[in-house]
């Protein structure tokens, strides 16, 4: 990994690139590149309830019922290895991070969804399934963002959240989160994988008639966003341990084989963008890349660049997730 980070220091040189660069940061803007504060009564809508997880078989279900981990609908008690730790979650955690991220990460964004405010048992399940139920946990390692400095824990909330997470680990002993997903990473199928073209992911740049929610109307500032116009994801994905992601595919800097090793990762937890674990310890698909694709077509606001996989690379993601844990499911990974 020690490579990956002095190369991403050359991608993000050039001024060209700087900008899509910056733009990983989430900060908010208003349509001139002002950055803003989101209000915690924005009327912005989400683009719609993600439906991967659901379609290739990564449903949680508690008797027999499908429990929604992407934000919309209804959810009982969610089933859980540590009853204690889950208590603690919803007595202690989750108030002061809905306080702290839940006015951008709840479902009307303009961040990703993951937490509802409104429901600590549902906030619960979605904790898991972005694969944020883990030591150094993205949520506790991540700096600032959206422009405001609200967002960030304290380090007596990280200890607390540490504290949690010991917990759940503790009680659910070898099918805790981050040991499911070490052994999910043995699973992959790398034909499936490379179907997914990861190397062709690429930006789109906002105008008008992309604008889904017919709020005021925006179109790419080219000053600050210069990135945003089919650039391909490698330019800022290539080695960045800070948005959690990574995606070289065809960078002639790495080794052809250096997104497929890294994405089996926990630390940094790149296997989270594809992979989350359920809170009774089985295996299902995150959502994390279309919940992140949904959150930049909101509104300018969201200053990641805006992107969207087209049918075939989200069909060969889907069966990739699915294929992996299909094999998890069956004790044949490493096989």
């Amino acid at each position: 990994m020690t490579r990956s980070f002095l190369v991403f220091g050359l991608l993000c040189a050039g001024a060209a690139t700087a900008a899509a660069c910056t733009e990983t940061t989430d900060t908010l803007t208003d349509g001139n590149g002002n950055e803003q504060q989101p209000s915690a009564g924005s009327s912005r809508k989400p683009a719609g309830p993600a439906a991967a997880a659901a379609s290739i078989g990564g449903v949680t279900t508690v008797d027999g019922k499908p429990v929604d981990l992407n934000g919309s609908g209804p959810v009982g008690s969610i089933a859980t290895n540590s009853p204690a730790g889950k208590e603690f979650y919803k007595s202690t955690i989750f108030p002061f991070m809905s306080a702290s991220c839940g006015t951008c990460h709840n479902p009307a964004g303009p961040g990703p969804n993951w937490i509802t405010t409104t429901d600590p048992e549902k906030s619960y399940a979605q904790l898991f399934s972005q694969g944020y139920v883990m030591p150094q946990s993205r949520v506790t390692i991540k700096g600032a963002h959206g422009g405001v400095a609200t967002n960030v824990l304290t380090p007596q909330q990280v200890a607390l959240y540490e504290q949690w997470v010991s917990m759940e680990v503790k009680d659910g002993g070898t099918k805790a989160l981050p040991n499911v997903l070490e052994k999910l990473g043995t699973c992959f199928d790398k034909t499936k994988f490379d179907a997914m073209q990861m190397g062709q992911w690429r930006t789109t740049q906002r105008t008008n008639n992309n604008n889904t929610n017919n709020v005021t109307p925006w179109n790419e500032n080219a000053n600050n966003c210069t990135g945003c116009n089919n650039a391909p994801c490698t330019v800022c994905h290539s080695a960045d341990p800070a948005t959690n992601f990574n995606n070289a595919v065809g960078n002639n800097l790495l080794p052809p084989e250096t997104t497929f090793e890294n994405t089996k990762l926990t630390q940094p937890a790149y296997i989270t963008k594809f992979f989350g674990v359920s809170p009774d310890g089985k295996p299902i698909a995150s959502d994390g890349i279309k919940k992140k694709s949904d959150a930049t077509k909101k509104d300018k606001a969201y200053t990641h660049p805006m992107f969207t996989l087209n049918a075939q690379q989200q069909t060969a993601l889907d069966a990739f997730v699915q294929d992996a844990i299909t094999k998890y499911t069956a004790g044949t990974c490493g096989k």
